[in-house]
Parts: structure tokens; sequence; C-alpha cells
């Protein structure tokens, strides 16, 4: 790939492809990067990159003889061209020169990319686009067939016989021609004739039609005099009305009478709930006040009373307890109330220092067993002594301080010195061989020296260690080896741990005779305490210690039973007094209204029940009896009154009365008919009035009867239907002669039975060129081969990386004869036919760019004629990134485009990109033209900006860019979202901002080494692996027991569906979740109509073989984590990955909700 570019500056365009002078126009603002040609169509877009084009290969137009100019830059050199009629002259610095360098002439046509044209095929098509493009876009194949034409004498003598026969041909029909001209005035004639009688006919038709709507009215006006006069007020909704008046009347009539019946009904009911005398609500209130008191009370006597009984059990109880400690009543009331809590924290204090001598004494009996060695030293000695040892074994060894006492530059300059002499004595002189003396005694004094340094230094480190071991007064190994040292330094060990266990034992041993020391002292101070907890009781009873608070509880308990037992004994009597009054004043207010010998709670419940439901239902009877009332006053009797008078109105209205209502609904039955008829007879009379005005001057015509009509329009008619043919016939002889006057047929004819007969003699000649184009197409094909798969499918492949963000992948079979590519994603491989429109343009790009790199000296500019007419959004902004990728390396590129969105979207997409960009309105720039700029309109391409992750946690982030769960990349990790691997949300930002999302992409851009700067070098890189690796181990993992969903696509795979079937199947699998196993239940169930047993044996084989159908039941948490872990200990132990990264990992499945 070559540094230099060849940039266009100004182009002027003074005659060329259909522009002449006076409509000559330059450009002069062309600049560096991409360049935006846009404008209405036909104002000279195209032509523009076809002057582009010229300049590249100024043979390609030779034949317009175009005249044009160009300020060039090439190489950072300017250079001017002229074309004037064809001839071109170099002008460097205004001087004359020669072309430069630009490349193979046979390549410099395909930097201009017709890319809708070369991907329009499918398949196969496409696929052979595909491989010609890594050949630079020589189609090899159509050479070869081209060459592959036979050249025989018996061809060429059969084309001159067919040539012959064609010019025979040609002549009879010349003949023909001529005599069918004479009939054309004949024919002319006839069809004038034909018109007239056309004409005749549609007037005879209008007459005929308007005598038959003059009749058709005149009859519908005297249907109309047989209807009522009545009928022309009516509106066609009386009968309903009245019909609506009559129901009313029934209904308001039948709820009088209904509420007439309630009022009498309510007014009965109501006298024979009434009470003996007036109850109001006050008095009511009241005695419902007392009988709730009243309930309380005696709710209140029954807890009075088991608390007294309680009370007095568990005095009684305790009593028993304590006379059973020969305790007498005198003594019993004479005894005080003491703290419980008191009492058992001293003697929890006597049983706990108890426990504690007994274990302390023991313990001190075990360490005098075991005795004591006073012999041993210190321990400090013996650690002085382990680590002189140890010092001694860690000192370097002779070869070790040799390699860094070596002076390696002094070394190398020496090496240096001795090659420059060895080479000056083999090309100039022999005796340059004596200057090698110099750098061999060098390097031999530098190794002598090094040598004795580290056997001095060695010696030195191994006395003063030596030494160090003698002062602490131990025995020394037997000699000063390394064996003996390390065996010595084990037995030094061993005696070191001897010497702590020792010393551990004196230390322990005196701590306990301390602490048995103190626990009697705790133990007397215990004693005197509860010998004060006695006399404060004013008894010693004889128990144990540890049964005094026991006794003490006993004995509170007793005291507090007995103070309760005398104040609820109190508090129950007045209660009881209480109650009595009020229930004997209760008894007295009812006694009224005829209630006697209310001696209990539940019979003055009962009869204030019934009192209060006597009055409510008497209140009630009253208040419905009012209501109806007063809905009879107010509201049904207005009702009917109403609803008679407007019944009288309606009757009146069309002079009826009662007895003849039923004719008003007869004259409604009849209005429809009387309404059609006078529609009728207004639609005839217009078409009547219509036809006569079209009618004016054939008043002769009307007085004729309709039968003559009739038999006129049928012989004009005749004469009419003759127009048509000879219409057709006049046009066939025109054409014949317009055809016969400007063929040139016969002078063809006769030119290629000429170059028939030259054929023949060129057939000789043909053959033998076949025969050296063959040999010279094989060795095309098989250097096309050698250049293109090692080297350009390398950089295509690398483009490819770059212009998809890593996306796809480029892959080529080596072994075939032929290029023969597929595309690599990250859910498999892809073929050349299964690519969408915007990654073909990609991958044509991506392959054309790279063979021209291989050949140019000088990057040439690309030249783009509209590859977005027909993009959706998504394929526009991928054609759009790629472009800009091929700017940034430095090439220019021209763009046109005649669609103003397409403008803006390059604007908005230009605007966030610093790659140099120029936007040129040639309806502008030719102003005076009759082109006028199209204004842009809003782009419909939008760029998501990438959030940024200041103050945010890992998780937050995630959540921001709306990441994907995990378990959406069970089937598919490689597409895994880089959140789960990069925890640099820094580093993490950047990549979003270049479109790189998922690992797939990164790792085909790191293969291709367009990301490794991104990422922060190999180490770096190494390490995202093994994270990756991780997520992926910990998704494989996770996906056992967890088949794939069933879809749409699962479903044509498995060819067991046929179309038929393929919708109900579908919404089928949606309704089982896309779980096969239910699927297949759905269908031995209640299967689709028509459904075939066999199909489903198919369907439950291909989910079988594809895992749609486990047998294995699917990982706990705990058993996922302990595979992850078993999988990935090397790299644990090895510290590549962390338990606390895995765990953060499969902390992002949760398997108890069962994601998958």
């Amino acid at each position: 790939m070559s540094n230099k570019q060849l940039e266009v500056n100004r182009i002027a365009i003074r005659r060329f492809l259909g522009i002449q002078d006076v409509d000559e126009f330059k450009v002069d603002s062309i600049g560096k990067g991409v360049n935006i040609i846009h404008g209405p169509n036909g104002v000279g877009k195209s032509t523009l990159l076809h002057a582009v084009a010229t300049l590249l290969d100024a043979t390609k137009h030779q034949s317009e003889r175009p005249t044009i100019s160009y300020d060039l830059t090439v190489a950072g050199d300017p250079w001017q061209v002229d074309i004037d009629a064809g001839h071109v002259t170099w002008l460097q610095n205004h001087q004359q020169s020669s072309a430069p360098d630009l490349g193979p002439a046979v390549n410099r046509s395909k930097y201009r990319l017709a890319l809708e044209e070369m991907i329009a095929g499918q398949g196969e098509r496409f696929a052979k686009v595909i491989a010609d493009e890594s050949r630079g876009g020589f189609d090899l194949d159509a050479a070869a067939q081209a060459v592959s034409e036979k050249f025989t004498s018996t061809t060429a003598a059969a084309s001159l016989k067919n040539a012959l026969n064609d010019v025979k041909q040609l002549k009879r029909k010349e003949d023909g021609t001529t005599n069918e001209s004479a009939s054309l005035s004949e024919q002319s004639q006839r069809l004038i004739d034909a018109n007239e009688a056309f004409h005749q006919q549609v007037l005879h038709q209008r007459v005929v039609e308007y005598k038959e709507a003059d009749e058709k009215a005149n009859a519908e006006l005297k249907q109309l005099e047989t209807f009522p006069e009545q009928l022309k007020r009516i509106q066609g909704n009386e009968a309903d009305t009245l019909e609506r008046l009559d129901k009313n009347l029934r209904k308001y009539t039948q709820q009088v009478s209904l509420e007439e019946q309630r009022v009498a009904e309510a007014t009965a009911e109501r006298d024979q709930t009434q009470l003996q005398c007036a109850l109001d609500d006050r008095f009511q209130n009241a005695i419902e006040a007392d009988v709730q008191r009243l309930e309380k009370l005696e709710g209140s006597l029954r807890e009075l009373r088991r608390q007294l009984n309680e009370h007095s059990e568990i005095a009684s109880r305790n009593q028993k307890r304590l006379v059973s400690l020969q305790l007498t009543e005198a003594q019993l009331e004479g005894l005080s109330k003491v703290e419980v809590d008191d009492v058992s924290k001293v003697v929890r204090q006597l049983l706990s220092h108890r426990a504690e001598m007994l274990c302390l004494q023991k313990q001190k009996d075990w360490l005098e067993q075991i005795g004591d060695k006073e012999s041993l030293p210190e321990v400090s000695e013996i650690e002085e002594a382990s680590s002189a040892l140890t010092r001694w074994l860690a000192t370097p060894t002779v070869s070790a301080v040799f390699k860094r006492a070596i002076s390696w530059p002094a070394v190398a300059a020496s090496l240096a010195l001795a090659g420059g002499c060895g080479a000056a004595g083999f090309q100039l002189d022999p005796r340059w061989y004596w200057g090698l003396i110099v750098p061999v005694g060098l390097t031999s004094w530098e190794l002598f020296a090094a040598k004795m340094f580290s056997q001095d230094s060695v010696a030195e480190a191994l006395l003063l260690h030596q030494q160090a071991f003698q002062q602490t007064g131990l025995q020394p190994p037997k000699q000063w080896s390394r064996v003996d040292v390390e065996s010595r330094l084990r037995a030094i060990f061993k005696f070191l741990a001897e010497a702590r266990v020792n010393h551990e034992i004196h230390a322990r041993h005196g701590s306990l005779v301390s602490q048995l020391n103190r626990a009697r002292i705790n133990q007397n101070q215990i004693q005197q305490t509860l010998q004060g907890i006695e006399n404060k009781i004013g008894i010693k009873p004889d128990i144990d210690p540890e049964w005094l608070p026991r006794f003490v509880d006993t004995l509170n308990q007793w005291c507090e039973a007995s103070d309760k037992r005398d104040v609820v004994g109190v508090n129950y009597r007045n209660e009881r007094i209480r109650f009595r009054q009020l229930q004997q004043s209760l008894v007295e207010q009812l006694l009224p209204f005829g209630y006697e010998e209310l001696s209990t709670v539940e019979s003055i419940q009962t009869a204030v029940r019934a009192l209060k439901s006597r009055h409510s239902t008497y209140v009630k009877n009253e208040t419905s009896r009012a209501s109806s009332q007063r809905f009879l006053d107010e509201q049904y009797h207005p009702q009917l009154a109403k609803a008679t008078e407007d019944r009288e109105k309606l009757l009146c209205k069309y002079g009826l009365i009662d007895s003849t209502a039923q004719q008003l609904k007869q004259f409604c039955k009849q209005l429809p008919e009387y309404k059609r008829i006078v529609e009728q007879s207004r639609k005839w009379s217009d078409l009547r009035t219509n036809l006569l005005s079209q009618l004016e001057g054939s008043e002769h015509l009307i007085r004729q009867p309709i039968e003559k009509l009739t038999t006129q329009i049928e012989t004009f008619a005749q004469q009419a239907a003759q127009r048509d043919s000879i219409s057709k016939t006049i046009g066939t002889i025109e054409e014949r002669i317009r055809v016969a006057k400007d063929s040139d047929a016969i002078d063809r004819a006769i030119a290629t039975r000429d170059e028939a007969s030259d054929r023949l003699e060129e057939c000789r000649d043909g053959e033998h060129r076949n025969r050296m184009s063959a040999l010279l197409l094989k060795h095309l094909r098989k250097r096309s081969l050698e250049l293109s798969k090692p080297v350009v499918y390398q950089r295509a492949q690398q483009l490819l990386s770059r212009y998809t963000k890593g996306r796809l992948e480029l892959q080529v079979n080596d072994s075939a004869d032929d290029a023969a590519f597929h595309i690599s994603t990250p859910r498999g491989s892809k073929t050349l036919d299964q690519l969408s429109l915007g990654e073909r343009v990609q991958t044509m790009l991506a392959i054309r760019i790279a063979f021209l790199e291989h050949d140019e000296p000088v990057m040439l500019p690309v030249l783009l004629d509209e590859p977005l007419a027909t993009s959706d959004a998504r394929r526009a902004e991928e054609i759009m990134d790629t472009v800009i990728e091929i700017a940034k390396t430095g090439r220019q590129v021209f763009y046109c485009t005649a669609r103003s969105e397409e403008l803006s979207q390059w604007k908005t997409r230009l605007a966030s990109e610093v790659v140099p960009h120029q936007c040129i309105d040639l309806a502008k720039v030719r102003i005076h033209s009759e082109f006028q700029s199209n204004p842009p309109v809003a782009t419909a391409i939008v760029r998501t900006t990438v959030p940024s992750p200041d103050g945010m946690s890992r998780e937050e982030y995630g959540t921001v860019l709306q990441v994907p769960a995990l378990e959406r990349y069970r089937i598919d990790p490689q597409s895994v979202h880089l959140w789960y691997v990069i925890d640099d949300l820094d580093q993490l930002k950047m990549l979003l901002e270049h479109d790189i999302t998922t690992w797939w992409q990164l790792k085909t851009m790191l293969d291709q080494g367009d990301a490794e700067k991104l990422i922060g070098g190999q180490g770096r890189v190494e390490a995202l692996t093994y994270v990756f690796r991780a997520v992926q181990v910990v998704l494989n993992n996770a996906s056992i027991g967890r088949p794939p969903l069933v879809d749409r696509s699962a479903l044509i795979e498995s060819d067991a569906v046929s179309e038929t079937f393929m919708d109900a199947l579908d919404e089928l699998a949606e309704e089982c979740g896309g779980e096969a196993c239910k699927l297949i239940e759905r269908l031995d169930q209640k299967a689709p109509p028509r459904w075939r047993s066999a199909s489903t044996e198919k369907l439950i084989a291909y989910f079988t073989d594809k895992g749609y159908l486990l047998d294995v039941k699917p990982l706990t948490q705990g058993a996922l984590r302990l595979k992850v872990l078993s999988a990935l200990h090397d790299d644990i132990e090895s510290d590549r990955i962390s338990e606390t990264d895995l765990d953060w990992i499969l902390s992002r499945l949760d398997i108890g909700s069962q994601l998958f």
C-alpha cells in the first residue's frame, strides 16, 4: 500500500459527453477526503465522475475527443493536466513533463465503482462478482468463453447462404408494399363514411331515450294523483310516535295502580307495629347504653372471679411447698420478699467459680505431669542459628554471579569490532585480520575478571554466614556442604519447635497458679454475699445453695399471690353491687312497654332488641307509605296526564279522532312508496330536460315513432362497426410504407453477405488465435491466484473487518482451483449469496480496494455513483461508514447523489467525524443553467451517543446501556456484550463509541491488528481473553439441561412442516413458550386437521438431533459453580482470573428464576 496520494483540486469541463462550449463549467472547491457531489438529475454529476475517470485512463473516452483541464497534487507536488480534443498534456510546476506512474493502465478503470450493477445478481452471480473482484474485476471465465468461439468454414458458408436468402425476401416485401399504397385513398373514404354513421347512431339513440323518459315521467305523475292529500304533510315517524304514546299511557296507568296498592299495604303494616307509648331516639339511645354497660359489668365480674380463683390456687400451692420445708404459719407471715434475680446471680457465680477452680486444678496437675526440660537453650539463639544457615543456602552460585558480573555492552562492542575487522579483511585487505587480536583480548580479559570477582564474592558471603552460626554456640554441620547444611537446618528446626513448646509450658503453669488464687478469693466473697441474703429472709433453710433461688422464688410467688387475692376480692364485691343496681334500673324502664319478669342479662337484651325491632319496623313502614304517596302525587299522575294530552294533539293535527287512529298508521305505511314515486318522477323529468337540450335542431327526429328510429339505429350500427377494422387496415398500410421508406434492411443484408464472405477467409486465422489465447488465460488464472490469495486476501480481510467494525470476517478456500470465498460471523459461516445488500457492498469494496492497493504506486481517487439510491436506514449507515473508512486512509473519494435526504444524512454523519470532506452543489456551480439546487431535508439517520460512566457503578452503567441479559448469549457466546468482559468503564465507552459492542467484533479486529491500541497492549488483550473464556464456560455449562427455544426458523429447518401447517405450528410453538417437549405433547393430544403422525416423528428426530429435546436435568446454582470452578481450575491457580470475577459472572445468571 502506497503512502502517496493523487488528489484532484480543480476540474474545468469545456467539451465532454454532450457538454459544449456554451455549457462549460468548472469545479474549484474539490477537497481532500470525501467529496459529496449533489444536485438534481441531469445537472452533470455522472459527467463529472466520467471526467475524473478520463484523467485516470485517457483512452477511455478517446472517441468523444474531450476538452478538460485539471489541477492535481501527486505525492505533494502540484500538477496540471490539459486534455484538448483527446490530446493529453501533463505539466509539473508549469513545465511539460511525462505522466507520473499511476500503476497498470488495465487497473485504472476499476476505480469507478458501479455498486448497484455489481451487487444486483443473486447467489452464484454475486459469488462470481466477488471472485472477479479478487482478480481486480477481470472476468477470466467470460474471457475464456469469448476466445472459445470456433472458427470453421462450415459456419461461414451457412452465414453466407442465410444472407443471400434475406436479400431475396426483402425484395419481395418491397414489391408488396408498393401495391398496398394504391388502396390507401379508398380505405380513407370508407373510414369517413363509417364515422358519419357512428354519429347518426348516437343521435338517434338519444332521441329514443328522450321519448322513453317523457313517457315514464307522465306515468309517474298520474300515479301520484291516486295518493291522499295528507301524505304531503306526513314525515314518516308519526306512527312510531303514536305507538310510543300508547305504550306510555299503558305504563303510567299500571304504575299508578301499583303505587296505590303499595300505599294501602304500607298503611296496614304501620298500624300493626305501632307501640303502646311513644319511643323517642333519646330514650332508645339511653337504654341501649345501659345494656352495654350491663354487659361490660357482667364480663368484668366473670374476669374478676377467674382472677380470684387463680390467685387463691397459686397462694395455696406455694404455701404447701413452704410448709413442706418445716416452716410454720407464723414464720410464713413474718417472711420478707426478696429479689430472685439477685439470689440467682449469686448462686450462679458460686457454681461457676466452683467449676472454674476444678478445671484450673486439673490443668495445673497435667502440666506438672509433663515435666520440665531445663537444659534447652534460648529460643532466640536457635532462631539466629536457623537464619544463618538459611542465608548460607540462599547465597548465589558462582555461575549466577558470573553472568551478572560480565559487562555485556563491552562484549557486544568487541564482537562488533571483530565483525568489522573480519569484513574488512575479507573485502579490502587481509591485514585487517590482525585487528581481531584487540577484541579477542578484551573479551578474554573481561571473562577472566568476571570469573575471579564471582569466586571471591561468593566465598566471602559463605564465610560471613558460617561465622554468624558459630557465634550461637550450637553444634555446626559435619562439613559445610549443601547436603550437610540442609540436614543440619532440618534438625535445628525440630530443636526450635521443642524449645518453643517448653517455653510455653513454663508460661502456662505460672498463669494457672495465679488464676487459682484469684478464684479462691472470689469464692469467699460470694459465700459472704449468700450469708447476707439468708439474714434478709429471716430464716436459714436447710437446702443446698443451688436450690436457694428456687426457694426464694416460691416464697415471692406466695407473697404476691396472697396480695393479689385480697385486692381482687375487694374489686369483685364492688362490681357486683353496681351490676345489681343497673339491672334493677333497666327492668323498671322496660315495664311500661309490657316486658315483665326480666331477671337475667340475656332476657333484658332480648327485650331491648325486640323493642328496637318493633320501632324500626314502624318507622320503615311509615317511610315506605310516604314515599309511595309522594311518587303518586309528584311523578306518576303528571306523566299520565301529559301522555294523554300529547296523544290528543297528534290526532288533531291530521284531523283524526281516537276511533280513526289506525288510519294514521296506514298513511305512514304508504309514505315510502309515495316518496319513491316522487323521486322517480323528478329523475325522469331531469333526464328529459337534459336530453331535450342536447337535441336542439333535431325536432324532426323527435316527431318520428320509436319503431322507425330503432330500424335506423340498427342500419347505422352496421356501418359504424367497420370503423375500427378500416382504421387498423389504414394504420397497417401506413406503417409498412413508413418502414419501407426508413428501412435500410436491403443494404444491411447486402453488407451481411459481404461480411460472411470475408468471415470465411478469417476462419483459419481465428483458430490459431484461439489456441494462443487458451494458453494465455491458463497462465493468467494461475498468476491471479498467486497474487490474490496471500497478499490481496489478507488486506481484504483486514479492510472488511475495519469496514464492519469486526462483525464480518472474510475467509477463502486456498485449496480450490479458483477463489472460493465465504464470510464468518458470530453465528457461523455464511455463503456470499446469504449476505444482505449492505454487507455485499462492504465485501465488494474491501476486495476491490485491496486489489487496487496491491499494484498502485499512488493512491488514486475512488468514484461512487449513488450507491444509496434504494437503501434503507441501516444499509445507508453501513455504506457511509465504509466510505468514511476508505477516506481515512488518505484516499480521495467522489460520491454523487441526487437525493436531498441522502445529502442531509451525509452532512449529519460527517459532522461527527474528523475526516476532511466537502459538499459541492453542481446546480450552484452551473448557475447559468436551468437547474436548481434541492434544499436538504431532515436526515433519517440518528447516531446514538454513548453515555458517560462518570460516577456510576458497573451495574448502573449496564442498566443505562440497556445491556441484554446474559442468558440471551447462551446459544451464541461469541456475541456477548463487552460489558460482561471489560470492567474498565472508560475503556468500554471508548470501544462502544467506535461501534464495537460484542466480543466477536473485538476479537476480529484484534486478529487484524486494528483494535490493540484501543485495548492497551498485548497483556490487556490476554487478560480480556481469559475473562471471555470464563463467560463462555459459564454459558456452556448453564446451557446443560436447558435446550434452545423452538421458533419459526427451527420449524423450517426441520423440513417436517409444510407451508400448509407452518402458521398453525408457529402459533402452537409460541403458546408452548418455545419448549419442544410441550409442543410434541400438544401435537399428540390435539394436532391440527390433516396433520400426520409421520410428520410428528420426523419433528421429534430433528429436535433430538439438534438438542431441542434433552434428558439431562439443568444444573443448580451450586452445581453450576462447582463445574465452572473445575473447568477453570488452571486459570484460577495461575491468577489469570479470580474467583471474585467468576462469582460476578455467575451472579448475572438467575438460575432460581429459570431465565433459560
